[in-house]
């Protein structure tokens, strides 16, 4: 028998995997002789649905008769009896006396499940359907299965800790429910006469076991809820669990309204609130995780509870596809006035889950008893809000309790809070229930940094949720520092910076109220803690003033990129402390943007270029041109295979990046600037290499012209000193860039002009910017063109070595994915010596323009004087270089010279023995007479030499550094 049995689910899997979607992606298993198991294999998530079904959705109302397999529509006809349909019906049922009160009937009476017979994959059946009818029907669906989201049997936790951790005492000095507000339990089914869940179960007095539908809902004898899976996968009226493997129901049911003070074991949130229980596990299913049943036709009972007349639904389960039936019905319960909550799942990834992240439904992540994400919690933009999850101690099947842990336990105890909500304000409609319970949280960011943003408004407080006082809710705030502080954006040590807040009262109105900001951080010190606001109206609108505001800043403790979260608390005449959100703000961000031209370029503290490969900079964008125009990009220095420092693309999967630089400063931008309309500076050193460092300390300058004809490119300068100790050659620096114009990131062509030392991108759209990067140093060009797909797919060290060192590659690459490497060398650097390389981050209309740019920004890098003042604009009558003074020097010097007209000029410093220490000008010059100061201070005593070398003039002269 058993094999008989393999054999079958064999030829059932083979069946399957011949059949699939048409990119083949997709790896079909059966989970057990109803369910698919649908596996994506490139993102390795899966679904699950029921075999030989398709649900679908017609735009308008069938006024047809059918024979129970067809629908009198022929083109859809056709398509059905190639499949041996076996069964058409209507999904939800209706009775003529409900539809006058309930709400988008065609969200019911238009949906239809057909059942077939032949093994095509109900997916690829549905997207036949659709393709060929999409005039009449609005989805095309498979009949989804869910998997609950627990995990069994925590034995760590004994005691109810959530009851207190949500304030449910408080709470319950408000409202201890209401027996006429319902919760509907979506899920595998209850233990109804458990002595924990009884008095809870919500009984249908219009509809007794008499064999007949006496309220007329197309379900009869339905007493105390609903069976949707039933005996042999028939539905009946009992509800009732019969074994663990349904289990989960039985928890979440105690979670959301285990009975409370009756001398019985432990409390559920929603007190007095009744249970309605809608089954949808089957009792002979073990093929869920640890043995349970998988949840089957759970849309028909989020109807079903709609219907009957629920307050809040709790879906305790979920998957990581989108179902436009269940979508279909969640709509239609707000629509009717129902709430849904939703767990957010327990893959402990950044990713939606449905039904949770649909329009409408609350999505609800886990915390821990320290208000932390439990480990194995989601998170997401979608989740709406918190709520504990990790260890509940509640009701289970054959009258006993244990400890579950998942969101499946957050959902029921939200859902629980909710129907709280509702008992206590019968008449508010689902919005304002939803805005209350989101408004009236308790702020837990400052304990989860990491996932601000990605746990909703903040963790449940059923206290404050039935509290009828003010309620501060944040419409909007900003952070800035252009008011105090030097007006990066990257909110530096020490630097004040100014908090204004939009606000809106929610609730009851109170007069002279003042609000106070606090935190806990240790990093960061507020200077200006509290302003005075007056009278705030009930749902009135208030905001502060510029002047009139909250102002922090952060301690020289603080690290890069570190978020911190601050508390409003407010108080009046009245209240104290009353309820407040809270803000959070990121300080000492690594990366600036450049935004005083048309390139608003996101330079970083380490390195990076537009962006990392991780969401780190905001990449580039051009005024007048949408999209990101950079996908990644970086500085890169190496001197062979083996050793290239960068934190560009690493060899491993995934958007990853290397780390060998290490930012020393944050990068900083100063407007205007010493030398442009805006300078930018950092420093940072190959230490993140460890052992396989290089040895290097990089001096990063930038520089954006706001001027009309300088607006269309950036320029890079990076100063390299060797800090190694030892003599360095074979030495490499340049530019890795994965231009992506106007946001396109295929069809792109990349290639080299050689005269400009320039390398560009450009797209097969003529309408997008041509993007490209110049070296302005007179050092030897480097050029390759790299494949994107090979680049995503891991950058290698060898690979970087290779696009740097390998000379000019002038064949051009595309169109597709590509980026370019554009790099100086070899050169030479000794110990303790420095160079400089130079580039240029540029855009053009046409390659003619781009051109024309690099040419522009050639020019101005002449005029870009680093470390150099100019002290007379007279032209001289020939180049001269002056004897330092003084000299003796100790450890500064100042070094004179003259440039009769414009030339490439380099000033060099050198030991006794020839070695290039120190490479104090490498760049374009215009004629005038220039003044360098130099610092020795990194050297030891001794003679050194300096050489001005132009095209027309060289001159060398010696000094002395005495310590």
């Amino acid at each position: 028998m058993k094999f008989k049995l393999f054999t079958l689910m064999s030829l059932l899997c083979l069946a399957f995997f011949s059949f699939g979607p048409k990119n083949g992606n997709y790896r079909y298993e059966m989970v057990n002789d109803k369910v698919i198991k649908r596996t994506d294999l490139t993102t390795n998530t899966y679904a699950l649905y029921q075999k030989g079904k398709v649900i679908l959705k017609f735009k308008t109302y069938l006024n047809v008769d059918t024979d129970g397999k067809h629908f009198g529509i022929s083109k859809l006809d056709n398509i059905i009896n190639d499949y041996n349909v076996s069964l058409s019906e209507e999904r939800y049922k209706i009775s003529e006396s409900r539809k006058a009160s309930f709400k988008n009937v065609k969200d019911i009476e238009n949906v239809y499940t057909i059942k077939y017979d032949s093994n095509v994959d109900p997916y690829v059946l549905a997207e036949k359907i659709m393709e060929e009818n999409s005039d009449v029907l609005e989805f095309a669906d498979v009949d989804m299965v869910y998997e609950m989201d627990y995990i069994p049997n925590d034995p760590n936790t004994n005691a109810q800790y959530h009851i207190g951790k949500i304030s449910s005492f408080g709470a319950w000095d408000f409202t201890k429910g209401d027996t006429n507000v319902v919760i509907g339990i979506v899920d595998s089914g209850s233990d109804l006469d458990h002595p924990d869940l009884a008095a809870n179960i919500k009984y249908n007095y219009a509809d007794p076991v008499n064999g007949i539908d006496d309220d007329n809902n197309g379900y009869i004898d339905d007493w105390r809820g609903w069976d949707f899976i039933g005996n042999g996968s028939a539905m009946d009226n009992d509800p009732n669990v019969f074994g663990n493997n349904c289990n989960h129901g039985s928890h979440v049911s105690g979670c959301a309204s285990q009975v409370t003070d009756n001398g019985v074991h432990g409390a559920g949130i929603g007190f007095k609130c009744k249970l309605l229980i809608s089954k949808h596990g089957d009792d002979d299913d073990f093929s869920g995780e640890g043995g349970t049943s998988l949840i089957y036709n759970s849309d028909q009972g989020i109807y079903y509870c709609t219907q009957m007349g629920v307050e809040v639904i709790n879906c305790s389960f979920g998957s990581s596809f989108f179902s436009g039936t269940t979508n279909n019905m969640i709509q239609n319960a707000w629509a009717n006035g129902v709430i849904v909550c939703a767990s957010a799942g327990n893959q402990n990834t950044n990713a939606p889950r449905y039904p949770a992240a649909y329009d409408n439904a609350v999505s609800v992540a886990a915390t821990n008893s320290a208000d932390l994400k439990a480990s194995f919690s989601n998170f997401h933009s979608s989740v709406d809000i918190s709520a504990p999850g990790d260890g509940i101690v509640s009701t289970l099947w054959n009258d006993t309790y244990a400890a579950f842990s998942g969101t499946s336990m957050s959902s029921p105890v939200t859902a629980g809070t909710v129907a709280l909500i509702r008992s206590k304000n019968p008449s508010w409609a689902p919005q304002q229930v939803v805005d209350r319970l989101k408004s009236t949280v308790d702020s837990i960011y400052h304990l989860n940094p990491s996932f601000v943003g990605l746990l909703g408004t903040g963790r449940v407080n059923a206290l404050k949720a039935m509290t009828d006082m003010p309620i501060i809710s944040i419409l909007s705030s900003s952070s800035s520092d252009s008011l105090l502080g030097n007006n990066d954006k990257s909110f530096g040590i020490n630097e004040q910076i100014t908090i204004q807040l939009n606000m809106k009262n929610i609730w009851q109105g109170a007069n002279d109220c003042s609000i106070r900001l606090t935190t806990t951080d240790p990093d960061v010190e507020i200077v200006k803690d509290s302003i005075y606001v007056g009278n705030i109206g009930a749902y009135s609108t208030f905001s502060t003033s510029l002047n009139n505001t909250f102002i922090v800043k952060a301690k020289p403790s603080c690290p890069f990129d570190k978020t911190v979260t601050f508390r409003l608390s407010a108080s009046s005449s009245t209240y104290t402390d009353f309820n407040t959100s809270a803000i959070n703000i990121k300080f000492r961000l690594g990366w600036v943007t450049h935004d005083v031209n048309n390139m608003l370029l996101s330079l970083t503290k380490d390195g990076a270029i537009g962006k990392k490969s991780e969401p780190y900079g905001n990449g580039l964008t051009i005024q007048g041109v949408t999209g990101n125009n950079i996908f990644e990009g970086g500085l890169m220095i190496a001197n062979s295979n083996t050793k290239v420092m960068d934190n560009c693309r690493s060899s491993a999967a995934g958007n990853v990046s290397d780390t060998d630089f290490v930012g020393l400063t944050g990068y900083d931008l100063k407007r205007p600037g010493d030398y442009s309309s805006q300078d930018g500076r950092g420093f940072f050193n190959d230490n993140g290499a460890g052992s396989n460092k290089i040895g290097l300390e990089v001096d990063a300058r930038s520089f954006a012209f706001s001027a009309a004809t300088d607006a269309n490119y950036i320029i890079l300068r990076y100063r390299v000193r060797n800090t190694s100790g030892v003599n360095l050659t074979n030495l490499y620096a340049g530019t890795y860039i994965f231009f992506q114009p106007g946001g396109v990131i295929g069809n792109n062509t990349s290639t080299v002009n050689t005269e400009s030392k320039l390398g560009y991108t450009f797209n097969s759209n003529v309408t997008l910017p041509y993007l490209g990067v110049s070296l302005l140093t007179e050092q030897t060009l480097n050029f390759k063109p790299i494949n994107g797909t090979d680049i995503i797919n891991g950058f290698t060290t060898d690979e970087k070595w290779q696009a740097m060192s390998n000379g000019v590659n002038s064949t051009p690459m595309g169109p597709g994915l590509n980026a370019i490497v554009v790099s100086a060398g070899p050169f030479n650097l000794n110990a303790g010596a420095e160079t400089i390389v130079s580039f240029a981050i540029l855009k053009g209309t046409t390659l003619v323009d781009l051109l024309a740019n690099a040419n522009l920004a050639k020019i101005k890098y002449g005029t870009i004087n680093v470390g150099i003042q100019q002290i007379s604009s007279v032209i001289p009558d020939k180049f001269d270089l002056s004897q330092n003074y003084p000299n003796p020097f100790n450890p500064s010097t100042v070094i004179n010279f003259a440039i009769a007209k414009q030339t490439f000029a380099t000033l060099n410093v050198y030991d006794i023995t020839g070695r290039l220490v120190s490479q104090l000008v490498n760049q374009e010059l215009q004629p005038g007479n220039y003044q360098y100061t130099w610092n020795g201070s990194s050297l030891s005593s001794g003679a050194y030499f300096y050489r001005l070398q132009t095209n027309e003039f060289t001159n060398t002269k010696r000094m002395l550094l005495v310590k």
